[in-house]
């Protein structure tokens, strides 16, 4: 639920960062949508999919592709600087919001691949629980 809300308070940010008259950063927030689009419909695929094998295959995908795009967006950004592009101190707010960003991401996603492989409770607590609720 954690990162789920950090995702949503970040769109805010994500807007703001979009407003900026430079196209460095209007390149960034599009990616950021653009990245959050695609979790979006990882998260769609999990819920359609027939079977578990076959969500977890596309989630291990989407995983990596969540570390490349963390890389990509950091070497983009310090190409962005090295060329003055964009200042430090737009670099420093774009680097966090992608840090949460990426952070997030992977915190759903290993949610997800922990739902879909099922949980393994010991057997007294399991028949606790089934007890306690007769």
């Amino acid at each position: 639920m954690n990162a789920t809300k950090i995702l949503y308070e970040l769109i805010a940010e994500i807007d703001d960062i979009g407003r900026n008259d430079n196209p460095f950063s209007v390149d960034a927030c599009r990616d950021f949508k653009d990245r959050l689009a695609s979790l979006i419909s990882q998260a769609a695929k999990m819920v359609q999919a027939p079977d578990n094998e076959s969500i977890n295959g596309g989630l291990t995908a989407f995983f990596q592709s969540v570390e490349a795009a963390d890389k990509r967006f950091i070497r983009l950004c310090a190409q962005a600087v090295s060329k003055g592009t964009i200042q430090e101190h737009e670099v420093t707010r774009l680097l966090m919001a992608n840090r949460f960003f990426t952070q997030s991401n992977r915190m759903v996603v290993l949610s997800m691949q922990a739902l879909t492989r099922g949980f393994s409770f010991p057997e007294d607590l399991v028949h606790s629980h089934n007890h306690d609720n007769l």
